[in-house]
């Protein structure tokens, strides 16, 4: 309720008085949906309910619904069902900048503490209770999304399909839609006469999101994409912001290589504008060798498409993402789209012809560990802390040059994120428990 009424202040002061809520398939959502939807409703302003949607359409709604000032997300992505969460969109369709975030945080936090000093002006249901927004239900809410995506496939692939007699230039593909978001539309965009598509994954019942599938479990995917000798098979995760591939052997194609196969097919092409490909510390070393052996310039930032965005806009580049799968295309999409993603890989299949494990050996992956730690919930300072500061500074020695290591806190768990990475495998692994070890002893549960 505080949040939905923050959200209506966002917007309030200016022309545009709607906000879009979407969510994924957690037995929360309905729940949380009425209370933001109350919230934001007590304020004067009103709410379009566009029900189970992958996070991208409410960006893509946001920026094309008359007088929407912002999309409101309920999902909790690539966790389980039992967490939920809240992202919030501006009307343009992009995240809130941390200054937005830090003003949001700030009235929630006033209106929770029923603080009406300087923020009573925030909460004004009881001056506005007598014209309250409308709640209603948006329509076509799926096929709009689904006919902007397979746009952007059918524009993609005009040159080279106008050249062959086959409405399906691809094979069979498997879709791993993550009893989440995506289980409807996916079907809707994955359709004939373009593809030939199996889907798995798609009867969500409010607990099972993400459960031993999706983006985070590939295996039953692999078994499905070996079974039916298919192309390709695409996993999405809970809200279907990012995608994990596999080719037809059933491997897996990291973000990372994603993001390889796409600068290098646009860079031929002439479309990667200024040359450019922006990344996170998360990504694989590998990733920054193949980028350069291709002659495009690597921005790495930190961790988040957020922050992937961000120096996207400063830089003109119009391709970035991270090794988890988020992918943006800015000339098409504000934020991370794993079926935009999906599509714009499957476009390269056909142009080029190559089968998708060939086009993934553009990117040598180099060994790399990641383990969680379980911390406490107050996630200290741990480079404060001299022991663990100690273990990490003793590791990179011990890595001389050739590799890296990154410890950074999970942004939605109580956890510590240990990653190593380097050239001999068993190193890294021995670096990596050790680092762990002290972490569990100074601050593990």
């Amino acid at each position: 309720m505080a949040t939905g009424k923050a959200v209506a202040h966002f917007v309030g002061g200016g022309d545009r008085k709607q906000v879009v809520i979407g969510r994924d398939t957690r037995g929360s959502g309905s729940m949380l949906e009425s209370a933001l939807a109350a919230g934001i409703a007590s304020q004067g302003v009103d709410v379009c309910l566009a029900g189970v949607i992958p996070t991208p359409a409410v960006a893509f709604l946001a920026m094309n619904t008359p007088d929407a000032g912002a999309g409101i997300v309920i999902s909790a992505s690539h966790n389980p069902y039992y967490d939920n969460g809240i992202k919030l969109f501006r009307g343009d369709g992009h995240k809130l900048s941390d200054e937005e975030e830090a003003m949001m945080e700030a009235r929630i936090l006033a209106l929770l503490s029923n603080n009406k000093g300087d923020n009573a002006q925030e909460d004004r249901s009881g001056e506005e209770i007598a014209n309250p927004g409308h709640i209603q239900p948006m329509s076509h809410v799926l096929e709009r999304y689904a006919t902007f995506l397979r746009g952007i496939y059918t524009q993609g692939i005009k040159d080279t399909h106008a050249a062959t007699s086959n409405d399906s230039p691809l094979g069979t593909i498997v879709v791993d839609c993550s009893n989440g978001a995506a289980f409807q539309v996916a079907q809707q965009v994955f359709a004939p006469p373009h593809f030939n598509a199996r889907f798995i994954h798609i009867s969500p019942d409010g607990v099972n999101i993400n459960k031993d599938c999706g983006s985070q479990h590939t295996e039953d995917l692999s078994k499905e994409v070996i079974k039916h000798n298919a192309c390709a098979g695409l996993a999405f995760d809970g809200d279907a912001d990012r995608l994990i591939a596999l080719d037809e052997t059933g491997a897996v194609v990291t973000g990372d290589k994603i993001l390889a196969i796409c600068a290098a097919h646009a860079a031929r092409k002439g479309h990667l504008t200024h040359n450019r490909v922006v990344s996170t510390v998360m990504s694989n070393i590998g990733l920054s060798r193949a980028l350069k052996s291709l002659g495009i310039h690597h921005e790495i930032t930190g961790v988040g498409d957020r922050q992937v965005m961000a120096a996207m806009e400063k830089s003109g580049a119009v391709l970035g993402g991270e090794d988890s799968g988020h992918m943006i295309f800015s000339n098409c999409l504000t934020t991370g789209d794993g079926l935009l993603t999906a599509l714009k890989l499957l476009i390269v299949m056909v142009e080029t012809g190559e089968a998708l494990s060939r086009l993934a050996e553009v990117m040598t992956v180099y060994p790399q560990v990641l383990k969680n730690v379980s911390v406490r919930p107050d996630k200290p300072d741990f480079m404060g802390i001299d022991a663990i500061a100690s273990s990490i500074e003793q590791a990179e020695k011990l890595l001389n040059g050739n590799g890296r290591v990154l410890v950074r806190y999970s942004g939605t768990q109580p956890l510590l994120r240990v990653m190593v990475e380097g050239e001999d495998s068993s190193c890294i692994h021995g670096v990596c428990d050790e680092i762990c070890r002290v972490i569990r002893e100074y601050i593990g549960l």
